[in-house]
């Protein structure tokens, strides 16, 4: 019976049995078994009642150690889940990383494609303009109607540029104004998602003007943003070469341009075409037309003595230049002309970077005249040309005359037979240019036209000499007109003229209460004042020469506005100039700034230079450099009033103590001088044992000083014995001694 139970029991958990570890087996084996029989016994066919319970008790704790061992299985195998994944960790690694790698290529496939909607935009152009506005930034419709127009200008702008919304009102009046010759449209090119942002992503400033003709000719306008030269630049877009009839026309532009490029053609043919499309790209580079093109066409060849079919001719100021063209294509003729017309002194400078470095050049090799005038950009009025033509012949033929008076005087010099050595010095040939005052404005007011009136449109001209260091200006009441230019010009060669100072306007200021703490500003004519008749302010003048692009200055004009509050019972006076807007003479120009300076007081007519004390680069301009500098440069009452005001300044801290105990030294050094001068002029006692005694009891004073009031005490005990702010007993003495001290 036992068996057959064991035998039941053993096919149901035939797996689980399997899987048990070799002490179970053994187990099973030896509670299975039959009972061994003694020797000489005979087996009983069933066991005792005892052993069959305990038979049973064995089996039912096999069945549960089997039923226990098989909750703690895992895919068949005897481990928990936490050891399966220590075992095969590497392949569920790799099987991780390419499901990760899977799942990213799909997604960013499927993304691609995934529909994206712009920002909304909003037009600048209002909905009856004449200008078309693509404000989506669509290029594919206006590429359709440009191709159908004849000559197209295209704004692209960026809604947020200052400039654009600036340039949007003159572009609406030129479509005005053009509007049946042009075809005007504008592009939002900052529209994210548009074409236009697309495909021109890499601009780097807006707004982009540009000119389109037929044949795929593009043209981009470089010039200023302004009403003036947009028409302008747009007028040399419908009419890009100028034809001319006969001669006297010929002279005619050359009088009133500077450079000309003028091209003969026999008829029109395909040189004549690529000198069009030059003169149309001419105006990226120029848009303003100094240079001028011309044509000459047809017959009237003959007046002007043309022998080739074909030639082209650059002129400046009126004579023919030697010129080779070697090819006739249009990059070709722009290049060769780009090359010929650069080194040449145009009237008119330009606005870009390499027109002023140009500029700039000049003006530091030679003297130059400026010309500033409001320039026509709506008219051909050349009259600022034809005035500085007129001034250059002037100074040619005189010139010319002087030149020939000396050669003259040298021939009768060699006649006489005497050996004279003569100096013949002549002046360097001025150069002209011509500057639109609305465009040059600030360089204007930096040369010291500070009463030039830009709404009246007034004209002036200013004479910059770099070898000098001058400026001269034109007299502001006299008419700019041709004959007082060319005395203006004549009276700088003859060395007539004086430099213009520029000299700082500066704002007054209403009765400013006593509470407040202010340096007040001067210019440069108090600044001479200060240095020609120091006798009128009895005081010493501290100046701090600064500049707006100086950050240094603020920091220290914070610090020396604190000491102008510790010194404001003392003759101190404290100012400040700004030396990039006022003119000195050279001795008083500083290299840098800030630079601050000390004017002594002395009872001199004049200040020489040996007297004005600066304080030097190397030190750093904090509170106590500053401090010590003004401190070391005042008399020596002065500098006792100065220590005892400072000491009052500070706090009762260890600083008053030390400021206490450094004046008390400085009475010490003062008395041991006083002392000296007692023993070495003995006609001077009796006023230096008054100045002892003084300083004595200011010294006692100062050692049972406590607190500020002790100070204030001093003060007015000082002001009762009424000392004599100099001791002078013998001033001039007295300070030539201390000053070495």
């Amino acid at each position: 019976m036992l068996s057959s139970t064991l035998s039941e029991n053993s096919e149901d958990d035939e797996l689980a049995v399997t899987i048990k570890t070799n002490k179970s087996s053994s187990f099973i084996k030896s509670k299975t078994s039959s009972p061994k029989q003694l020797p000489g016994s005979t087996a009983s066919s069933t066991p005792p009642l005892e052993s069959k319970r305990k038979h049973e008790a064995s089996i039912a704790k096999v069945q549960t150690e089997i039923k226990n061992s098989s909750g703690n299985t895992f895919l068949g195998r005897n481990m928990t889940p936490m050891h399966f994944l220590v075992l095969y960790n590497r392949e569920i690694l790799c099987f991780l990383t390419l499901f990760l790698t899977t799942y990213a290529t799909f997604h960013n496939k499927y993304a691609n494609k995934t529909p994206y909607y712009p920002i909304t935009s909003l037009p600048i152009f209002d909905k009856d303009s004449i200008v078309d506005e693509y404000f989506k930034g669509e290029l594919t419709p206006l590429q359709t109607k440009v191709s159908v127009s004849g000559i197209s200008a295209v704004l692209f702008y960026a809604p947020w540029s200052s400039n654009s919304l600036y340039v949007k009102q003159y572009f609406e009046n030129l479509a005005r104004i053009f509007q049946h010759e042009i075809y005007f449209a504008a592009v939002n090119c900052w529209q994210p998602g548009g074409e236009c942002r697309m495909l021109h992503s890499k601009v780097k400033s807006w707004p982009v003007l540009v000119v389109y003709y037929p044949k795929s000719l593009a043209v981009q306008y470089n010039g200023p943003w302004q009403l003036g030269p947009i028409y302008k630049f747009l007028v040399g877009v419908l009419r890009p070469i100028h034809r001319l009839h006969s001669f006297d026309e010929l002279k005619h532009f050359n009088i009133h341009n500077s450079v000309l490029i003028v091209g003969f053609f026999s008829k029109i043919s395909g040189k004549y075409q690529n000198f069009y499309q030059s003169a149309a790209k001419w105006l990226e580079y120029d848009p303003l037309q100094d240079v001028k093109f011309c044509v000459v066409v047809g017959d009237v060849l003959k007046d002007f003595n043309i022998k080739n079919e074909s030639e082209i001719h650059i002129f400046y100021r009126g004579e023919k230049l030697p010129e080779t063209f070697s090819s006739w294509s249009t990059n070709s003729i722009f290049n060769t002309v780009k090359k010929h017309t650069k080194p040449l002194k145009k009237y008119w400078n330009g606005f870009h970077r390499q027109d002023n470095e140009n500029l700039q050049n000049i003006l530091q090799s030679n003297p130059a005249l400026l010309l500033f005038v409001k320039r026509d950009y709506l008219h051909n009025n050349n009259t600022a040309e034809i005035l500085i033509n007129e001034v250059i012949k002037f100074q040619e033929n005189k010139l010319k005359s002087f030149v020939s008076e000396e050669q003259t005087s040298l021939n009768n010099i060699s006649a006489s037979g005497n050996i004279i050595t003569r100096k013949t010095e002549i002046n360097q040939t001025l150069s002209y240019f011509l500057l639109d005052i609305f465009m040059y404005y600030k360089l204007a007011f930096q040369l010291g036209l500070t009463n030039f009136n830009f709404k009246l449109q007034q004209s002036t001209a200013v004479i910059i000499d770099n070898a000098k260091e001058s400026v001269f200006v034109f007299p502001q009441n006299t008419p700019l007109m041709n004959e007082t230019l060319k005395q203006f010009v004549d009276d700088y060669e003859s060395d007539h003229m004086k430099r213009n100072f520029r000299n700082k306007d500066i704002p007054k200021i209403n009765n400013v209460q006593n509470d407040n703490i202010n340096i007040p500003e001067i210019n440069g004519t108090k600044f001479i004042e200060l240095l020609q008749y120091p006798l009128k302010n009895q005081s010493t003048s501290i100046i701090l020469i600064t500049s707006a692009t100086c950050s240094l200055c603020v920091s220290m004009k914070l610090n020396l506005l604190k000491l102008s509050k510790v010194f404001e019972n003392l003759p101190v006076s404290f100012y400040t100039i700004d030396g990039n807007n006022n003119d000195f003479a050279w001795q008083y120009t500083m290299g840098q700034y800030p630079t601050l300076l000390i004017i002594p007081k002395m009872n001199k007519y004049q200040v020489i230079i040996d007297d004005i004390r600066i304080l030097p680069y190397h030190i750093e301009p904090n509170e106590k450099n500053i401090l010590g500098f003004i401190m070391a440069n005042l008399e020596i009452p002065e500098r006792l009033f100065g220590m005892l005001e400072y000491c009052g300044y500070l706090k009762i801290s260890n600083g008053f103590y030390n400021c206490l105990k450094k004046t008390r030294q400085t009475i010490e050094s003062i008395i041991s001088e006083q002392l000296n001068l007692w023993r070495n002029y003995t006609t001077r006692r009796k006023c230096i044992e008054n100045n002892l005694e003084i300083l004595r009891n200011l010294y006692y004073e100062l050692l049972n000083a406590k607190n500020r009031n002790d100070i204030q005490h001093t003060f007015s005990i000082i002001k009762q014995n009424q000392i004599d702010i100099r001791f002078a007993c013998d001033n001039e003495i007295l300070n030539k001694n201390l000053i070495t001290s």
